[in-house]
C-alpha cells in the first residue's frame, strides 16, 4: 500500500515493480492504464524510465574480470632492477640516464 508524505504519494520498490508488470501485462497505453491505476503520467513514465536504465546498465555489465595481455615467453627483459624488496621488469631498450633515475 502507497504512503502519504508531505502530501505526496510514495511508492515501495515491489509496488512500483507490480505496477509496471500489470501495465505490460494489459496491453494498455501507458496513459491509461495510469489513469486507470489512479497514477501520475509523469511518476509512471518515470519508474518506466528508470526500469529499462537499470535494464540497460545489467545488460552492458562486465563479467567482472579485467583483461590481461599474455606476454610469449619468447619476450626477454631488457633489464631487471631489484632494490628493498621490490623487483622492475624492463621489456624495451632504455637509456642508463632512466635507469640512475628509476634507483634514485
Amino acid at each position: 500500500m502507497e504512503t502519504k508524505v508531505n502530501g505526496r504519494v510514495r511508492y515501495t520498490e515491489e509496488q512500483i515493480k507490480d505496477y509496471l508488470d500489470q501495465w505490460k501485462a494489459s496491453g494498455k497505453s501507458q496513459i491509461s492504464f495510469s489513469k486507470e491505476s489512479g497514477i501520475n503520467y509523469y511518476t509512471f513514465n518515470k519508474w518506466l524510465s528508470d526500469r529499462k536504465r537499470k535494464s540497460k546498465i545489467v545488460k552492458e555489465r562486465k563479467t567482472g574480470f579485467s583483461p590481461i595481455k599474455v606476454i610469449p615467453e619468447s619476450v626477454q627483459a631488457f633489464a631487471e632492477l631489484k632494490r628493498e624488496g621490490n623487483t622492475i621488469i624492463i621489456f624495451h631498450p632504455v637509456s642508463a640516464d632512466y635507469l640512475r633515475v628509476l634507483l634514485k
